[in-house]
């Protein structure tokens, strides 16, 4: 759900949530206090998003397919494997080359091991669709750079405060699996990458406001839950099957939603 109402505010916040802006706070996001030693990140946010964006293509290395694994991914609280202290799939790992005059990344084979290569995991936190049942929050779908991984959960309470070079990237995900959602989204990744921080093309906002409008169209409502008093009144059968949806307090889906 978007903060303001009107399509340009939410194409502007969706591209907000895209760039893991500032303002997010991604450590809350995991509820983890990042601590980088320098006080500087090793990757830029453009980095970031470049590196996301190869990870969902295949490797020029491997010819395992898990790049789509995002897709549809499950998940087992059996596991065995932590990451900021919390049990985590990996979905894949793949090394890229960072150039630290320019945004540009390059991948590399997995046997790749110099000061300018970062070993990025793509990790999920949940299974697709699940939420936090203590906070209520999305699964957490993301990529740590240099990660910490440990496989005992009493080793992986010394790792809550996390040591890092750069801060884990937050994907952003449609709310359904339609190809249009994910297209969207890495046009707007790879229009962000190419600018220098002006005002992102017409097209890329219509796209979205088209995309918006017809899944808030769809969008199912919801009906307020009655009062105690009217739940404990009797009522033919018709009268609670024909109640009016509020829409006005429904679920509305929109384009897509952060997923941490």
């Amino acid at each position: 759900m978007r903060a303001n109402p009107g399509d340009l505010f939410e194409f502007e916040d969706t591209c907000n949530f895209i760039a893991n802006s500032p303002e997010l706070n991604t450590s809350g996001m995991f509820k983890l206090p990042f601590h980088i030693p320098n006080g500087t990140e090793k990757l830029s946010i453009k980095q970031k998003m470049a590196i996301a964006l190869l990870m969902h293509k295949k490797s020029p290395f491997s010819e395992d397919s898990s790049h789509e694994a995002y897709l549809d991914y499950t998940f087992s609280a059996r596991s065995g494997i932590f990451i900021g202290g919390q049990t985590s799939v990996i979905l894949q790992i793949r090394h890229f080359k960072v150039d630290s005059e320019s945004c540009t990344v390059e991948e590399v084979p997995l046997q790749s091991s110099t000061t300018d290569v970062v070993k990025a995991y793509e990790v999920v936190f949940g299974a697709k669709g699940s939420s936090d049942p203590k906070n209520g929050s999305p699964c957490k779908h993301s990529l740590w750079f240099d990660a910490t991984i440990v496989k005992s959960r009493d080793e992986a309470a010394k790792h809550v405060v996390n040591s890092v070079h750069t801060k884990p990237y937050v994907f952003m995900e449609p709310i359904d699996d339609a190809k249009e959602g994910h297209e969207l989204i890495h046009s707007i990744m790879e229009e962000m990458i190419g600018s220098n921080g002006g005002p992102l093309s017409t097209e890329l906002r219509e796209r979205f406001i088209q995309l918006n409008n017809f899944n808030r169209a769809l969008a199912w409502p919801e009906t307020q839950p009655p009062s105690a008093e009217a739940a404990a009144t009797p009522k033919p059968m018709e009268e609670h099957v024909n109640s009016p949806y509020n829409c006005k307090g429904g679920k509305q889906k929109l384009s897509g939603n952060p997923s941490g």
